[in-house]
């Protein structure tokens, strides 16, 4: 069985050396893929190692995993992969999943069997960050994913108790962050139900206009439970990585007073309705109307840091499943 992979390889990371070792294991030969210079010279936005020598440090790690194994030059975005018979599987990550399914595409219409798809899980630095070679010739981590410089933390809110929160919690599990607040945003003030929490979370994240390893968005809405035809509040979190990438967290939810309810349908949100009816001011920067409906057991800062670290955290197992498919 021969696996083919393809790639730039301008620097052997640890990701680049978990797909190589996964696919040289998958079959009898591993054919590689190596992009010329020419192919690449309006492809990458970052300085990468000649042909000779990216071939070199190839050829150098493959003769330490592999016995049975061939480089060969792509000068074009899928190679042979789409006419060779003697193909049977390719193996790709989440990054180039998509060009395997168009591959597979055209080797239908050119009356082969499809290959099948050995799909690699991605491979984070240690700020859950997928590693890529530009994120290493940025300086923000090394071959191996450690962190070489403080993360960049973007939040959009108004509320010092989420700036807080999502400060703390980064620093505690990430190591040193450089949190920035983002306020140059304009969002419906109407109190968010449902999935429109998790849009408008989305929204703050994605308003940011500066340069960031996180940008993050943290909203609380109301989710309706018909079982007990009550509303449940939740806080949700929206995470985008400079990458492009997007993971999303939400608290437990508590149940909230049907007076209180009654009073957000009429237009206001959550902190101000529960203001009128009980007098309290500025709860939704203290401890919260789960705070005081708790008499102080729980408090609004732990179910935003419940959101956060939810979203965070599932980049550690969701994305890392392996699995096999076939196109």
């Amino acid at each position: 069985m021969t696996v083919v992979v393809g790639g730039t390889f301008s620097i052997l990371h640890k990701g680049h050396r978990v797909l190589l070792r996964t696919a040289a294991g998958e079959g009898d030969h591993l054919v590689i893929g190596l992009t010329t210079d020419k192919f690449l010279k309006d492809r990458k936005n970052y300085a990468y190692p000649a042909y000779e020598e990216r071939e070199k440090n190839l050829r150098k790690f493959m003769s330490k995993i592999s016995s049975s194994f061939e480089i060969r030059p792509l000068s074009a975005q899928y190679g042979n992969t789409t006419d060779d018979e003697s193909y049977t599987t390719i193996a790709v990550s989440e990054e180039t999943e998509n060009a395997a399914f168009r591959i597979n595409q055209i080797r239908i219409s050119n009356g082969l069997a499809p290959l099948k798809i050995l799909k690699i899980p991605t491979v984070r630095a240690k700020d859950l960050i997928a590693i890529r070679s530009s994120r290493i010739y940025r300086g923000d981590i090394d071959i191996k994913g450690n962190r070489l410089r403080a993360l960049k933390v973007v939040i959009s809110t108004h509320n010092d108790l989420k700036y807080r929160i999502l400060r703390s919690f980064m620093e505690e599990n990430l190591g040193p962050v450089i949190t920035i607040r983002n306020d140059s945003y304009s969002l419906d003030s109407n109190q968010p139900f449902g999935e429109d929490t998790i849009k408008l979370a989305r929204v703050r994240a994605e308003s940011v206009k500066v340069e960031y390893d996180y940008s993050a968005g943290i909203e609380s809405g109301l989710f309706y439970d018909k079982i007990t035809d009550s509303y449940l509040d939740f806080h949700c979190c929206y995470l985008l990585d400079s990458l492009g990438e997007a993971s999303v967290g939400c608290s437990s939810g508590f149940r909230i007073p049907e007076n209180v309810i009654r009073k957000i349908k009429e237009g206001i949100d959550m902190s101000e309705a529960f203001g009128k009816l009980y007098g309290y001011e500025g709860i939704g920067e203290k401890e919260g109307i789960v705070g005081i409906l708790t008499n102080g057991r729980i408090t609004r800062g732990a179910l935003i840091s419940e959101a956060v670290r939810n979203a965070l955290y599932s980049r550690v197992g969701v994305f890392h499943k392996q699995h096999v498919q076939k196109g």
